[in-house]
């Protein structure tokens, strides 16, 4: 998956969980593990595309990452 598809999965996959995921539900999501995904999120994250969070699922027992949907953008019309 290039670069531009795993931005736009990851994306999509985040927006329909508010709550956030893990860097392995979102690999079990994507159909692969989440060793072969972690540098690629936090890449995401580190550039602002994706949230990131250290915490603790309520459906998880341990802490660690979770990743967010990034925030709606509001639009700014300029007064003409």
């Amino acid at each position: 998956m290039n670069h531009a598809d795993f931005q736009r999965s990851v994306i999509e996959i985040l927006r329909g969980s508010p709550n956030g995921l893990t860097a392995i539900e979102i690999a079990q999501r994507l159909g692969t593990t989440a060793g072969s995904i972690n540098s690629r999120l936090s890449k995401l994250a580190a550039y602002g595309i994706i949230g990131r969070a250290r915490g603790t699922l309520v459906h998880h027992a341990s802490r660690g990452n979770v990743y967010l949907a990034p925030e709606p953008t509001l639009l700014r019309v300029s007064p003409d």
